[in-house]
């Protein structure tokens, strides 16, 4: 092989290693025609002036979302049950980047929390629960169930902006000292006799109650004191589903003793509610209000109680 020959052979090499470099730096920055622009999003939760519990207006730091990407109109599921993590700002982290199409054709995002392995691309039924013990932070996080979509979104180097809805309901609970009675030793909130589960259809924005009664100890139950007027804070999430009249609602155990509440008149808990429970504490039982919160209006209730 004589060193003329030698030197086209490196000279050509070389020529293709550069070549080749070049090609692929312009495809990843988006250059030439086959531009690749990541799909980012950032997100809020939708709902009315806020009360003081976790995950308002934005989902919590840590805390899983799924991803579905489509195309549009929709023949193909582009990206299935991409997991994201919150970032507690809006934003989130990604496993992998996410492309739009190629063709330069726009797409659909649906997305929802907590992370579920079994949701697969559009259209199906899944079960989603809420956790009995939501005494626990993430307990109470992981029962709140979020869902959000934009449709027919062109290729853009933003952050694509989508708003989360609560598909479940919530309860918070205000707790005043009344006639004779003490707020000393409040140790529990639970509310009783509700179904654990609901199957979610996200393209028809539905949630059925399903699962079985059980007892859900509330979120953020403050400790009483002999001084205490009035204690707010606690809160619990609660399938949709309807609470029949006379059915045992909640339980409020204070200084060892248990309190019961059961409305008079049947009780509709909707999606995507949320409801103030006032409960006066007095010698003789309990008296329970409630009014308007931060999801929306869930209407006013008067009843009483009993020492259990």
């Amino acid at each position: 092989m004589n060193k003329r020959f030698l030197q086209f052979l490196l000279i050509a090499i070389t020529s293709g290693i550069i070549f080749s470099s070049c090609s692929k730096d312009e495809e990843l920055t988006g250059n030439g025609s086959n531009e690749q622009t990541q799909i980012r999003l950032t997100s809020a939760i939708n709902q009315l002036a806020t009360r003081s519990t976790a995950q308002n207006t934005q989902i919590e730091s840590g805390q899983e979302v799924g991803l579905v990407v489509t195309n549009n109109p929709y023949t193909t599921v582009l990206y299935d049950n991409i997991k994201l993590t919150a970032n507690g700002s809006g934003g989130f982290t990604y496993p992998s980047s996410m492309y739009y199409p190629s063709d330069g054709g726009n797409v659909d995002l649906m997305a929802y929390h907590p992370y579920n392995e079994s949701v697969t691309g559009v259209g199906s039924i899944y079960t989603f629960g809420i956790q009995a013990d939501q005494t626990v932070k993430d307990n109470y996080l992981n029962s709140d169930v979020l869902f959000g979509s934009v449709a027919n979104i062109a290729r853009t180097t933003s952050a694509v902006p989508i708003e989360f809805n609560h598909l479940f309901s919530k309860l918070t609970f205000t707790v005043k000292k009344g006639n004779g009675a003490s707020l000393e030793g409040l140790s529990s909130i639970e509310v009783l006799g509700l179904n654990n589960e609901a199957l979610v259809d996200f393209e028809k924005r539905s949630v059925a109650a399903d699962g079985t009664a059980t007892t859900i100890k509330a979120y953020n139950v403050p400790t009483g004191t002999a001084s205490d007027l009035q204690l707010t804070g606690a809160a619990a999430i609660v399938v949709p589903q309807t609470v029949k009249a006379g059915q045992t609602l909640l339980r409020v155990t204070i200084g060892g003793v248990a309190y019961l509440y059961a409305p008079t008149a049947a009780l509709e808990l909707t999606m995507g509610t949320a409801y103030n429970y006032t409960i006066t504490v007095n010698m003789a039982g309990i008296t329970v209000t409630s009014s308007i919160v931060d999801w929306q209006n869930g209407g006013n209730i008067d009843g009483e109680g009993e020492i259990a």
